[in-house]
């Protein structure tokens, strides 16, 4: 089985960032694309063992942006029995009836046929054609994922076969609670069924989850936590070497491009692609780079955000460091709004504490939040 995931908003964005380059590589570890073959990927081999394997009922794959989750999902669920269900850009408080629509794309692209007919069969509102199935969008719905989830399970068992539901950016999710309810009902009932989680703002996955939370569905549920890493710089070194040498070039600056992208492997590809492809120098992939993150910074709507990011870029790292730089830039700021700001910042990942201090992971980001 194939698993084929639902268009990616980032790259729909940028759809000049679809194509493999001119460059012809074997493999292609400079493609932009979420990648889904195996020779495709650098080293991550623990993680793919874990992901293939699936013996926990609920995997989180977490880590900051552009650590390549979504690849490592598509390549270890390829030929898999398997659904990745694509959550970008649904959120924070999506309806059913997206979620519904996304979850259908991801029936369907997985190509089981099986599966399909299942569906349409115990499923009343779900009908079978010749390219998948379809899900009725009545109100109110006539399907819910509890429901979905049992079906899933009851293929199955009668396959003799596990079955992995992995939501990539499942915190975007999170303004939908009863998503939460219907994984909790699996976890206890459905036996065949395990769900890998996957986010890049961990702390606001973890809050939709509610491990810790009492009045959560899923409170008290075991979770095996997988933390994805940057590559080490020996490793960001080795990823660049055989990247030009698949493509049959010499490597291009590569001490100082690992010294600016810092082991992030999203840029990495980036600086190789361009490199390759638009006969750029460091300077020009970062300035382009930054770019890009800036319009994702832009979309940040709280009071303090910008304020927050601006001191940290300015070497302000402590609590009251951050907070004085704030409060003489704008008006009227407290204790208790400030705290909120900074929190959000760290459960959205762009920010993140290490003891006492305040530091932006990614270096990218760091540049961008300097133009800010």
């Amino acid at each position: 089985m194939l698993v084929l995931l639902p268009a990616n908003p980032y790259y729909s964005a940028y759809p000049e960032l679809l194509w493999v380059g001119r460059v012809n590589c074997n493999p292609n570890y400079f493609s932009l694309g979420v990648k889904s073959e195996r020779e495709e990927l650098y080293d991550r081999e623990e993680e793919l063992s874990i992901l293939e394997r699936a013996t926990h009922p609920i995997i989180t794959l977490t880590g900051i942006r552009r650590l390549g989750k979504s690849s490592l999902l598509a390549t270890a669920l390829k030929r898999k029995n398997a659904l990745v269900v694509d959550f970008r850009g649904t959120g924070p408080n999506p309806s059913p009836i997206l979620l519904l629509n996304r979850f259908e794309e991801a029936v369907n692209s997985s190509g089981l046929k099986s599966l399909w007919e299942h569906l349409s069969k115990h499923i009343s509102s779900i009908t079978l054609g010749s390219l998948g199935v379809s899900f009725a969008k009545t109100k109110p719905l006539t399907v819910s994922f509890a429901t979905l989830f049992d079906t899933i399970n009851e293929h199955a068992e009668s396959m003799g076969i596990d079955f992995v539901i992995a939501f990539d950016e499942a915190q975007e999710a999170r303004g939908y609670k009863p998503l939460v309810g219907a994984i909790a009902h699996s976890y206890d009932y459905n036996r065949r069924i395990r769900f890998v989680l996957a986010g890049s703002q961990t702390g606001l996955l973890n809050d939709f989850l509610g491990i810790q939370d009492p009045a959560s569905p899923l409170y008290g549920r075991y979770v095996y936590e997988l933390a994805l890493k940057r590559f080490s710089r020996e490793d960001s070194l080795e990823f660049l070497r055989r990247g030009f040498k698949a493509c049959g070039k010499e490597p291009v600056n590569i001490e100082e491009a690992v010294q600016r992208l810092d082991g992030i492997v999203g840029w990495l590809v980036y600086y190789g692609y361009m490199c390759l492809n638009e006969d750029a120098n460091l300077a020009r992939v970062v300035d382009s780079a930054v770019n890009l993150e800036l319009e994702e910074l832009s979309k940040l709507k709280g009071k303090y955000y910008r304020l927050i990011l601006k001191a940290v870029t300015l070497g302000a790292n402590t609590w009251s460091e951050i907070y004085r730089y704030v409060k003489a830039n704008s008006v009227a700021l407290s204790d208790a709004s400030f705290n909120e700001a900074l929190g959000r910042l760290i459960k959205y990942s762009i920010l993140e504490k290490k003891g006492e201090g305040y530091m932006i992971p990614d270096p990218i980001t760091n540049e961008a939040a300097k133009r800010l």
